[in-house]
């Protein structure tokens, strides 16, 4: 049992390691820390969901929808 939990652990790590230090160094774009972003200019940010639930995506779509986000089209992307 303590080894199957110490290998997902070790899994996981090895998995997110990178993200987690990443956002203890915030080392990601400030939009990610802020529930009032400031404008980007020239750039283009791009979000991914792996899982979610309905009532939590929703609530997403919401503040990214009030915070004036929007989806590109190819014409505006060139």
């Amino acid at each position: 049992m303590l080894a199957t939990l110490t290998n997902k652990l070790q899994w996981s790590y090895r998995k997110n390691g990178p993200d987690i230090l990443a956002l203890l160094q915030r080392n990601y774009p400030g939009f990610m820390f802020s529930t009032k972003p400031e404008p980007l200019c020239a750039e283009i940010p791009v979000f991914h969901f792996h899982t979610v639930e309905p009532v939590s995506f929703e609530e997403k779509l919401q503040f990214l929808a009030a915070n004036r986000y929007r989806t590109l089209d190819g014409e505006e992307f060139r």
